[in-house]
């Protein structure tokens, strides 16, 4: 048996990693030209000669700088409403009609008012702004929450009986006949508002914050009371608490109106014939 050496290993081609190919230079690219966001420098203003020789010239005159003041800040809701309530309150009694009449205090009412240290010009702006809220200055007017309330001033019940006591009177009573007889007295009202309002100051007396107020901030919180009565005022004083009647209405809208109405008498021209 013929014994034949193994073959020769076939010769292979060496297998190398092929070179790599060249690429192009991928450098990163030069930024962009921007111009420069610094602003611009202000130009120097011209004296007003030099201005109208550009003007005269055909030029376009340099504007004027803008100016960079901070807008002012919007007014708030509370602000707007406060200045709003103001405003109207304060163009109601400009409206309201002159009461020459009822100016002239009997002689009970012009006796108490001045016995609570008033005097009868304040008294007058006093309650002409009561009757601008109450019955736009009108004596025979019926009104309030029900319709139980009368006059000028609308006086219920209670404060009738109040303003009674302290006039040293009979209680009028509150049923139809008596309201009626009530509202077609105007003298009565008038003298029933300077008893309603000693009802209020005397117990009001008792709290410094009402007794060492000047007379005019004094005509002020009577208003309130007027509204939310002498304890309500009261609780105002001391609290800040603000109460309202049965139909919303704040007893701060009479302290606002009366003093809206003492700062008309106070900006009114004088009528002194010697002016």
């Amino acid at each position: 048996m013929a014994i034949y050496p193994p073959p020769k290993p076939r010769p292979r081609p060496s297998i190398s990693p092929p070179k790599p190919r060249p690429r192009p230079s991928i450098s990163p690219p030069k930024p962009r030209f921007k111009p420069s966001l610094a602003p611009p420098m202000p130009r120097p203003l011209e004296f007003a000669g030099a201005a109208q020789q550009r003007v005269d010239a055909g030029q376009q005159p340099p504007m004027a700088p803008l100016s960079m003041a901070p807008p002012a800040m919007p007014m708030g809701f509370a602000e707007a409403a406060q200045l709003q309530e103001t405003a109207s309150l304060e163009s109601d009694f400009e409206r309201s009609p002159t009461f020459i009449g009822a100016g002239e205090m009997p002689e009970e009412a012009s006796s108490i008012v001045n016995d609570m240290g008033f005097s009868p010009e304040d008294w007058t702006t006093y309650k002409d702004a009561l009757s601008v809220i109450e019955s736009a200055g009108k004596y025979n007017v019926v009104g309030g929450s029900g319709d139980h309330y009368d006059g000028r001033y609308q006086f219920g019940r209670d404060a009738k009986t109040d303003a009674a006591r302290q006039l040293g009177v009979a209680d009028p009573g509150h049923d139809a006949s008596a309201r009626e007889a009530f509202r077609n007295d105007p003298t009565m009202q008038e003298n029933f508002l300077a008893g309603f309002a000693k009802a209020n100051h005397r117990y009001l007396m008792r709290n410094p914050a009402y007794r060492n107020a000047s007379p005019q901030r004094k005509l002020e919180i009577l208003g309130y009371a007027h509204n939310q009565g002498m304890r309500g005022a009261n609780e105002w004083l001391n609290t800040g608490k603000v109460g309202a009647d049965g139909f919303g209405t704040k007893g701060t809208k009479y302290t606002e109106s009366i003093a809206a109405a003492f700062r008309n008498r106070l900006d009114a021209p004088s009528t002194d014939a010697s002016s």
